[in-house]
């Protein structure tokens, strides 16, 4: 009988004693092989397209990367690589846009070592597999009803509100008076069911109205 072959994996975090760690602990399961590990987030790309693991396993917590980038970024270098987001992260916004970077599954640290070899497993065969609070954030964004549309004028405003432009910064970028801002914002808020700008760009995050695509950016999407 030919023997199963293994599980290719490329495990990254910025720290090197849970990196260590986790490396152990996946190479513990005899399914599953770590072909590459690192600290980087460039060695991390660099691995992913040389090796063409079958799974990157990763967390999203290095230094001056954006994670929803990251993860799009070692797709594009590889895309029969599947990615499993090994993280603390429980932000629903975060946690959003770092699937729709393309992340296959997502568990969070406090998971079993059980949990992380199955989600391996599982991930590799192209099935998701999630932390019950990460699937908690997913069906809580698809109970939310739809929202009205927002113009195009709203969306640059909701751009630029994401930007960190204040009223009359915006005003001055669209060439608009600010009272006209004032009252897009209004409209806004309305729409986006908010009372603040801080929470219209989570929101807008988690509908997909803007995204991120480089660290301090957001485009409008499109």
């Amino acid at each position: 009988m030919k023997a199963i072959e293994a599980v290719s994996a490329v495990v990254a975090d910025a720290y090197p004693v849970v990196l260590s760690g986790c490396c152990r602990l996946i190479a513990s399961n005899p399914r599953i092989k770590v072909r590459g590990h690192t600290t980087r987030a460039d060695e991390l790309l660099a691995l992913v397209g040389l090796l063409r693991p079958q799974v990157l396993v990763t967390d999203l917590n290095f230094p001056g990367v954006d994670g929803a980038e990251l993860v799009a970024a070692a797709r594009e270098r590889s895309p029969q690589t599947q990615v499993l987001v090994f993280s603390d992260l429980h932000h629903p916004a975060a946690v959003l846009r770092v699937l729709q970077a393309g992340a296959c599954s997502f568990l969070l640290k406090e998971s079993s070592a059980a949990e992380l070899t199955d989600a391996i497993l599982a991930t590799a065969a192209g099935k998701s597999y999630f932390s019950p609070p990460i699937a908690g954030v997913l069906l809580e964004s698809l109970r939310k009803p739809a929202l009205e549309p927002i113009s195009a004028r709203e969306g640059q405003i909701l751009t630029l509100v994401a930007r960190g432009l204040s009223n009359q910064g915006i005003a001055r970028e669209l060439g608009i008076a600010e009272s006209t801002v004032k009252t897009h914002l209004v409209r806004l808020f309305a729409k986006l069911e908010v009372q603040d700008r801080t929470a219209a760009i989570v929101v807008a995050l988690q509908r997909n109205l803007i995204r991120l695509e480089k660290p301090g950016a957001f485009p409008l999407a499109g």
